[in-house]
């Protein structure tokens, strides 16, 4: 089994783990769900932006760092964010803290697959 099947196996796993366990806690506490904050959207945004900005290659004539920069930083803001916002939503904290993961581990595995 190659290297990246595995790994987006792991990725899978985590993922429904983690929905289940979001769907769980909102169902169990429902009555004090709130709307999510203007944090969470705001960093809902900027990872949904950054991601479709570095799959459609806007970030092909831009510096390196600058770009693992701001993709790690809008990936920490994000998990950050998810964390804060667990008391409010826990829907949308849990889909911080997925996406933060995902895009965590796709640059992840990219690195290790240029470092070959």
């Amino acid at each position: 089994m190659s290297f990246s099947i595995l790994f987006m196996l792991i990725m899978l796993t985590l993922f429904l783990i983690t929905a289940g366990l979001g769907i769980t806690l909102f169902f169990r506490h429902r009555e004090a769900q709130r709307k999510p904050s203007i944090t969470a959207w705001i960093a809902f945004l900027l990872q949904v932006g950054i991601f479709i900005a570095f799959v459609t290659g806007s970030f092909a004539n831009s510096s390196d760092l600058l770009l693992d920069i701001l993709w790690w930083g809008v990936v920490i803001f994000g998990f950050i964010s998810g964390i804060k916002e667990f008391r409010n939503n826990v829907l949308a904290a849990m889909l911080l803290i997925v996406i933060s993961m995902f895009m965590a581990a796709f640059m992840l595995l990219l690195l290790f697959i240029t470092s070959m």
